[in-house]
C-alpha cells in the first residue's frame, strides 16, 4: 500500500548541505594521505607494500565520506526513504512497527522508528538541543495520520474479535506503544509548542523523553505517556 504525496520532504536533523563540504574535504584528505604514504612505502620498501598501505589508509575514510554525502532521509505521503549505504524504504501504513523511541545518555534522543528506518526527531543535552525543522515534523505528522487512515480502510475488513482487540485507549486497551494517531497527535502538539516559542524543556518531544525515565536504549513512548503529554 503506497500513498503518494505532493512531493518528498527532507526529514534530516542535519541538512546534507551542512555536512557535505566537510565530507568532501575528508574525501580529499583521505585520498591525499593514502597516495603520499603509498608512495613513501612503495619507494622505500616495495610497490605492493605501498599499495596495501594506501588502501588501508584511504579506503575506510573514502567509504565513510561517500556514505555521508549520500545520506538523506525523506517522506513522501506515508513512504519513508532512507539513503545511507543501502536504500531502505518503508510505508508507514503497512510497517510492522511504528514507534517513537527514546535513547537516554549524556545526549537524549527521540526517534521515529518504522521497521528498519529510523528518523531522529530531536536531540537534547541539558538545556540545549536540536530538533527537526517544522516542515519536516509537519510532513511526518501528516504521514502518520494518512497511514492510520489507510490502515483502517484496507480492503479486507477486520474480524469482530480483532477489532475489539485493537480498540482505542478509550475502550480500555491495556497501555502499550502509542498508536499512529497518538504519535501524530504528539508531533502536532510539538509543532504548536515550537510555533509558540515554548522553551525546549517544555516541548512535547522533550517531555516524552523525560516520561520514559532512565529506561533501556530504544524504549518506546507509550499510549498513556502520549495522552498525559498532549491532554
Amino acid at each position: 500500500m503506497i500513498a503518494l504525496g505532493d512531493g518528498a520532504v527532507n526529514v534530516n536533523l542535519v541538512a546534507p548541505a551542512e555536512v557535505r563540504p566537510k565530507l568532501q574535504r575528508l574525501l580529499l584528505i583521505a585520498v591525499g594521505v593514502g597516495v603520499i604514504l603509498g608512495m613513501f612505502f612503495g619507494i622505500n620498501f616495495s610497490w605492493w607494500a605501498g599499495v596495501i598501505v594506501a588502501l588501508v589508509i584511504a579506503v575506510p575514510l573514502v567509504v565513510i565520506a561517500v556514505a555521508g554525502m549520500r545520506r538523506n532521509q525523506s517522506i513522501d505521503g506515508t513512504v519513508l526513504t532512507s539513503r545511507s549505504g543501502p536504500t531502505r524504504v518503508v510505508d508507514l501504513a503497512t510497517a510492522d512497527s511504528v514507534t517513537i523511541t527514546v535513547n537516554r545518555s549524556r545526549v537524549d534522543q527521540a526517534m521515529l522508528r518504522a521497521d528498519n528506518v529510523a528518523v531522529t526527531l530531536a536531540v537534547y543535552s541539558g538545556e540545549r538541543g536540536r530538533e527537526l525543522p517544522i516542515d519536516a515534523v509537519a510532513a511526518l505528522e501528516r504521514g502518520l495520520r494518512a497511514a492510520d487512515t489507510l490502515a483502517r480502510h484496507e480492503v479486507i475488513e477486520p474480524r469482530a474479535d480483532d477489532a475489539a482487540a485493537d480498540a482505542g485507549p478509550g475502550d480500555g486497551r491495556a497501555d502499550g506503544p502509542a498508536s499512529l494517531t497518538e504519535l501524530a497527535g504528539l508531533l502536532k502538539a510539538h509543532l504548536r509548542a515550537e510555533a509558540m516559542g515554548t522553551p525546549l524543556a517544555e516541548r512535547p518531544l522533550h517531555k516524552a523523553i523525560q516520561a520514559t525515565g532512565a529506561g533501556h536504549a530504544g524504549t518506546a513512548v507509550t499510549s498513556a505517556q502520549v495522552r498525559e503529554i498532549t491532554e
